[in-house]
């Protein structure tokens, strides 16, 4: 039995068996918010940032590598900075593999949440197809996006259950007797440097 069928009864699971593979879109521009200029990565986490842009928006990925072949290397980390979410999603990716497929899967729908609405205005000026035949698809992206929502706060949850449970480890850890008495001296010889540094400026 995983942790997520714990903390969720089974729904959370029985969500994600039950939204089955995304359709990919054709970009996620939603995934990119402005960020400073003057950022710094690392090319390491550039090279992620890249992989990550191809999965997400192919579009983009080729953008940021035309930058990167025909302009100088300085507008092409301003560039990179500029879409921070990825750097976000590239740490992500790393440290938690199955929430980061989540949250791309969740971006994907939103991509396509954001198509489907600007067909349904289109659909109610008159344009071509029923709006309820567009609501209905509308209806049915709504419903997986609120499935990964869930997973996603599972995740999210057993991730703070973890921090809590390394948290209590250490405060316990703190508390025996002999680190406790170690951590007196330690702190007791601060304030006797102190002391001393003061007095040595006389």
């Amino acid at each position: 039995m995983t942790r997520l069928t714990v903390l969720g009864g089974g729904v959370v699971l029985a969500l994600a068996a039950w939204i089955g593979p995304d359709a990919r879109p054709d970009a996620v521009r939603r995934a990119l918010v402005p960020g400073p200029a003057n950022a710094t990565l690392s090319p390491d986490m550039i090279e992620r940032c890249m992989d990550v842009a191809r999965e997400v928006d192919p579009d983009l990925a080729g953008r940021l590598q035309r930058i990167r072949s025909e302009r100088t290397d300085q507008d092409f980390r301003r560039a990179m900075a500029n879409a921070r979410y990825l750097v976000g999603l590239a740490s992500l990716k790393q440290q938690n593999p199955q929430l980061y497929d989540v949250k791309i899967k969740d971006l994907k729908l939103q991509a396509q949440v954001d198509h489907l609405l600007e067909q349904l205005i289109a659909a109610r000026r008159g344009d071509g197809v029923s709006p309820a035949v567009i609501q209905e698809q509308l209806e049915q992206l709504v419903t997986h996006q609120v499935g990964y929502s869930l997973i996603a706060r599972g995740f999210y949850l057993i991730r703070l259950e973890d921090h809590v449970k390394s948290l209590r480890d250490e405060l316990e850890h703190d508390m025996q007797p002999a680190n406790l008495s170690l951590a007196v001296k330690r702190r007791f010889q601060e304030l006797l440097d102190r002391v001393d540094a003061a007095l040595a400026v006389e």
